[in-house]
């Protein structure tokens, strides 16, 4: 039988129990940290149990810092905050910030490669109260030098301008969190003499668009099934990822619902946002397209609307540099992505739609993203509203003088 004050008693320990270390193995020295943790038994009791991890190589690790390794990993796995103080390192807050925040993303994976791989490298070896505003510029400024490896072993060298502008907005949200938890007073990533802006060498966002002449060349280059989510991407301005988590239920009359994504993974998730998740327009030309391709492929109603050869749903990626490129790449367009045919559809809408009808398409949840982000100034039809502009105002001071 387990006595109850008993395990109350162990419960005051496990607060603030640090555990302890020890050296283990035979040709290489290692440290291995051991702690308790408590499982829950019926009747409201709980049970003591070991735990073990191995903290690092005994000849780049000393007791002490095999120790502290330890104590956060205890914290970690209890979810408490592991930045407990100023002279904590700025890797530790970065860690505690991601805990916090991952939640709140659809896709924490690029969140965490900005804190690992741009944050961290950075800083993250500084105390949290020896940062300074200039520390945060040099390493914003640094940004369009950075030098990364590949995948494949290659080299590359910059940065976009989405990851420079995730890396101060996400600084500082980590010294935001520095500040609510006391550990400094002033946020060095807000000084309002050393501000952080985005530098100048950074790479700039892709606003091109397809113009119309293009767009029929694009198209006659593909086959019935590419056609079919080519004239899907660009008439109802679906991501690659929405489009290929489509099933034939999904398809109604005259319209398309998106209730389902896909991650890195191709597993189906929710949208990117809660808007997106919702019905899109399917005007009469795709209708009849959508039409002949499910009576020609006939399939279970929960089945993929485009599956590929393993019944699984296509690859986003090999979609783009298998298909979309090379059909572009023949049509004597040059480089044409799926980001690419969102931003024609908004730009090319504003000829006969409103910002509200164009928003609704493409499920933003602000009006001011497909402005500010998606729609881009037409030239043909700038000239012409300028022209009109000025009959009017000079037309009407004319007709005065007479």
């Amino acid at each position: 039988m387990i006595n109850v004050n008993n395990i109350g008693r162990c419960l005051g320990r496990a607060r603030h129990e640090n555990g302890w270390v020890e050296k283990v193995g035979k040709r290489v020295k290692k440290w291995r940290g051991y702690y308790h943790v408590y499982a829950s038994l019926a009747g409201g009791c709980e049970k003591r149990l070991r735990r073990k991890i191995t903290l690092g190589d005994c000849s780049s690790m000393t007791k002490g810092e095999a120790e502290d390794k330890l104590r956060d990993h205890i914290k970690e796995s209890r979810g408490q905050r592991v930045a407990t103080g100023s002279d904590a390192m700025v890797s530790t807050l970065c860690d505690d910030y991601f805990r916090m925040r991952k939640g709140d993303w659809c896709e924490p994976g690029t969140t965490h490669a900005v804190l690992e791989h741009l944050i961290k490298p950075a800083v993250g070896h500084m105390r949290i109260g020896d940062v300074e505003a200039e520390d945060l510029k040099a390493m914003i400024n640094s940004l369009p030098g950075r030098r990364w490896a590949t995948p494949k072993g290659g080299v590359k060298t910059g940065c976009s301008h989405s990851y420079a502008k995730k890396c101060i907005t996400y600084t500082k949200g980590i010294f935001d969190l520095a500040i609510a938890k006391g550990l400094i007073r002033m946020n060095p990533a807000r000084d309002p003499i050393v501000k952080l802006t985005m530098p100048k060498g950074v790479r700039q966002p892709d606003k091109s668009y397809l113009k119309p002449e293009g767009i029929p060349l694009l198209l006659t280059r593909l086959n019935v099934e590419d056609h079919v989510i080519i004239h899907i991407a660009l008439v109802c301005a679906l991501r690659p990822n929405e489009i290929f988590a489509l099933r034939r239920n999904d398809v109604g009359d005259g319209w398309i619902v998106i209730d389902e994504s896909l991650d890195r993974r191709r597993s189906p998730k929710d949208p990117k946002t809660h808007s997106s998740k919702a019905r899109v327009s399917v005007p009469p030309l795709l209708r009849r397209e959508l039409d002949a391709w499910l009576s020609a492929h006939t399939g279970a109603p929960d089945d993929l609307l485009f599956p590929n050869r393993d019944g699984r749903p296509k690859n986003r990626q090999n979609e783009l540099n298998r298909m979309l490129k090379p059909a572009a790449k023949r049509a004597g367009l040059g480089r044409v992505t799926f980001q690419m045919l969102r931003r024609t559809f908004s730009t090319l809408a504003q000829v006969t739609a409103g910002l509200k009808d164009i928003q609704a398409q493409m499920r933003h949840a602000r009006p001011d993203t497909t402005a500010a982000i998606y729609m881009q100034a037409i030239p043909a039809q700038q000239e012409r509203a300028i022209r009109v502009f000025e009959e009017m105002i000079f037309g009407s001071i004319e007709g005065a003088l007479q």
